[in-house]
């Protein structure tokens, strides 16, 4: 249910089969809270448009968001110390299909917290504050800088912002025909 309203909503397919598969994932474990906030909201489920789902969608990825930040920033040592033992004992080919899940969870959370939250047209200094946090949890488990995960996760937030502006235009489209 989740994964069809970010579809719906704009959010692109994931470059990576394995991170596209862990967000299939991710958005079906949260699909029970979805249902359970729309209908807080009163809206139906299966009746809500992506753009009434938006608050419901915002409210969750950002509790996810933390709780993300919070278990990768609590389990770093040792997630840290298990990565370097896998890469001294095992070939590089092997070491390679060890995941470090907590950081893929944190970069796929991110990512759409921040298209939603371009998707809602909120201020860009939030969220730019959103992706250095995230970037800083996760430099410590991959090759690229703060500054460089950083603008790969603002780059979701703009993908939002466009998501939005073409859904405008289609809209101000019709509105000019129609009225």
């Amino acid at each position: 249910m989740i994964r069809t309203q970010l579809v719906a909503l704009g959010f692109p397919v994931l470059s990576d089969a394995r991170q596209q598969q862990r967000m299939i994932e991710l958005c079906k474990s949260s699909d029970d809270f979805f249902k359970a906030a729309l209908t807080k909201a009163k809206l139906q489920p299966a009746a809500a448009t992506p753009e009434q789902t938006l608050p419901s969608l915002l409210g969750i990825y950002g509790h996810r968001f933390e709780q993300c930040l919070s278990e990768l920033s609590a389990q770093s040592e040792s997630l840290i110390a298990m990565s370097d033992v896998l890469n001294e004992s095992l070939p590089s080919e092997h070491a390679d299909k060890f995941v470090n899940q907590s950081a893929l969870d944190t970069e796929i959370t991110s990512r759409i917290y921040l298209f939603i939250q371009g998707r809602m047209k909120l201020d860009y200094s939030l969220a730019n504050e959103f992706s250095q946090r995230a970037a800083s949890e996760l430099a410590h488990f991959t090759t690229q800088s703060e500054d460089e995960i950083r603008v790969k996760l603002n780059q979701s937030y703009y993908v939002g912002v466009d998501a939005r502006n073409k859904q405008s235009k289609i809209l101000r489209w019709f509105e000019k025909w129609f009225n």
